[in-house]
């Protein structure tokens, strides 16, 4: 026994990929074998007519003599393993399985198979509907006891809808569904073809013929996108059993497929390894056991590129996820007692010593996609100084720690950090200096950026903030280059401070990052707003700064595009949102018009990227969202101090 296992792993190290003098019956076998089990054989005559053909459902060539369960009990799944598995039992069940524990979720679809080989699995790129193949009753008049059919059915439940003809069916990370059928519907004598449709009205965008040397057939199965929608991947039984690859959006036939002749004799196509072009196949381990199979990658012509991992049994399918580190299996490893084995659902993730057992009686099975998190659109400083990051509609998405007291939170250039001012003692002594701390988005990481406060980060990733140590004035960081400057925000003297400023206030940039708006304390004068085209953000020669409304005319204000501002105007006992463009160098700047009315008094407002979305905070705290779209302010949350947009 010793020296059998050492010739077998001396065979598999120094030929992992050498097939079996039976690798191309085994595979031929697997497409043309009838469905495995007799409760599959049941389920098809259920769907045939008085005239039905009778559907042997007897296990054939691909069964193996099992040396072991590999594991009769379910190990825990690292958080990035997908939750959810869709399936296809024994029983002709189209179930949606626990990923962790193989428990069963719900039944979506029952009386599924096909009267050749397993049905076919795929699922949508958000993971909200499972495309399946199955046979349907047969049209008036075709003489045929029915028609493998694609259909699909959301993933929560409901009545599943036919989407074509086909028994085989994939769905693209765009949404593009693709499908093979044998023949068109049952007039047998027509040609077969790959459907090209978009998913899911199941509007077919265009089909390719059988190439001039296929007579019409088109056998197909194991279909699978790459991500990117531009290889379509399956096995066909043309000449012999061989994995294809096509570019569907060029081809004029199925002459257009290459063959991936280089693989292993009886390399079976498997999919794509997540999001990458690299084909993943089973091919025969060369081991002593008869049926033993490997999974790999295969290179662009075929040849094994490297392994993923090594098994004792026949692979009859193995998937990826859409991050290429896990897999689910299916592997004929369960013996019966009259002697038959049955198929078991494994899966294996990168790292992971071998398979792990989920569930038996699982006969094709794919991943679920996990639902896309929540992603944070606002971030908000909390009255007691958290900083919360909320989806629109108010929910606490995530939380990212204290702040030092910030009254400011602005995001950067695709949200992937916030800057937010520190509140110290306010002098120019190092540790007691104001300054603007850096949260990463992702995790959380807080770190401090520079001295300064109110800090506000352009389109083009220009901090601005306020110095206020060896004179009031501009300061700004380059996210890009790291590089500091200061400006003077008047532009009255080459003086990077200017003797009339005691406060300056960056509010927000321009969409195209090249004006500030700000607001000036002049000494003995009150307060203003200013719009700035002031260098690092132009060069100086193109510095222009346009003096707007005073503070207490005006409440706040912030831009909605290059050249238009929403204004915060007290009105009563409420705030007036008002629209207004802003005016040339030398002209003041007009009333306006009204876009909304918020209850109460307004202290801030803050316009996102779009110029679609304002949000708004009262003094009380509260906040709230107007969208042009559906012309409603509707409340977000309570208790802040400050708020901003996250911008994807």
């Amino acid at each position: 026994m010793n020296e059998e296992r050492l010739r077998d792993a001396l065979q598999a190290a120094a030929a992992e990929t050498r097939a079996g003098a039976d690798a191309f019956d085994r595979l031929e076998s697997r497409i043309a074998r009838p469905r495995r089990s007799a409760e599959h054989s049941r389920l098809v005559l259920m769907l045939q007519s008085a005239t039905a053909v009778v559907v042997i459902g007897a296990l054939l060539g691909l069964v193996a003599v099992a040396v072991r369960d590999p594991s009769d009990s379910v190990s825990g799944v690292e958080g990035s393993v997908p939750g959810q598995i869709v399936a296809v039992d024994g029983q002709g069940r189209l179930v949606v399985l626990d990923s962790r524990s193989g428990e069963l979720i719900r039944t979506l679809a029952r009386n599924v198979g096909t009267f050749r080989g397993d049905p076919e699995l795929s699922v949508s790129p958000d993971g909200s509907e499972i495309y399946y193949t199955s046979v349907a009753p047969p049209p008036e008049g075709c003489v045929t006891s029915g028609i493998e059919t694609v259909f699909r059915v959301p993933l929560d439940g409901g009545a599943p809808q036919a989407v074509g003809h086909g028994r085989t069916t994939a769905v693209s990370g765009d949404g593009v569904v693709a499908f093979s059928r044998d023949y068109e519907n049952c007039r047998f004598s027509a040609p077969g073809a790959l459907v090209i449709g978009a998913a899911p009205a199941s509007k077919v965008l265009r089909e390719i013929a059988p190439g001039q040397s296929d007579r019409g057939e088109l056998l197909l199965w194991g279909l699978g996108w790459s991500t990117d929608e531009r290889l379509l991947g399956f096995n066909w039984a043309r000449d012999k059993v061989r994995p294809y690859l096509i570019e569907p959006a060029r081809a004029a036939s199925m002459d257009d497929a290459w063959c991936l002749c280089a693989a292993p004799a009886g390399a079976e196509f498997q999919g794509f390894l997540g999001s990458s072009h690299e084909p993943v196949a089973s091919v025969a381990s060369g081991a002593t056991k008869r049926y033993a199979e490997n999974a790999v990658v295969l290179r662009p012509d075929g040849s094994v590129l490297r392994t993923l991992f090594r098994w004792t049994h026949a692979i009859h399918m193995v998937r990826s996820d859409t991050s290429g580190r896990h897999f689910v299996m299916t592997s004929p490893t369960k013996q019966l007692p009259g002697g038959a084995y049955r198929d078991v659902l494994y899966r294996w993730s990168r790292g992971d010593t071998g398979p792990t057992k989920i569930r038996d009686g699982i006969v094709a099975a794919a991943w679920v996609p996990d639902p896309a998190p929540t992603q944070p659109e606002i971030a908000v400083v909390r009255s007691d100084a958290r900083l919360d990051l909320l989806s629109e509609s108010g929910e606490v998405v995530r939380r990212l720690g204290p702040t030092n007291d910030a009254s400011t939170v602005s995001g950067s250039p695709g949200g992937s950090a916030l800057f937010v001012d520190a509140h110290t003692s306010g002098g120019c002594v190092t540790g007691t200096a104001p300054v603007v701390e850096r949260f990463r988005v992702s995790d959380g990481a807080r770190s401090v950026f520079s001295n300064g406060r109110f800090p506000a980060v352009s389109s083009q990733g220009l901090v601005a903030y306020e110095v206020r140590c060896d004179g009031v004035t501009l300061g700004f960081t380059d996210l890009r280059t790291g590089a500091n400057s200061r400006t003077n925000p008047l532009a009255d003297s080459p003086r990077e401070a200017s003797d009339n400023v005691v406060g300056v206030h960056p509010i927000d940039w321009s969409p195209d990052g090249k004006s500030l708006l700000y607001l000036v304390d002049h000494k003995g004068d009150g307060s203003r707003f200013y719009v700035g085209r002031l260098w690092p953000a132009v060069p100086s020669a193109q510095t222009t700064v346009i003096p707007l409304g005073d503070y207490g005319a005006w409440e706040w204000a912030s831009f909605i595009d290059d050249t238009h501002l929403a204004v915060l105007v007290r009105s009563g006992g409420n705030t007036e949102v008002r629209e207004i463009a802003l005016p040339d160098l030398g002209s003041t700047a007009g009333e306006g018009d009204v876009l909304f009315e918020v209850g109460g008094r307004a202290s801030r407002i803050a316009v996102d990227s779009s110029g679609e979305r304002f949000l708004v905070s009262r003094v009380d705290g509260e906040v709230f969202v107007w969208q042009r779209a559906d012309d409603v302010v509707t409340r977000v949350t309570g208790d802040v101090a400050a708020s901003g947009w996250i911008d994807p």
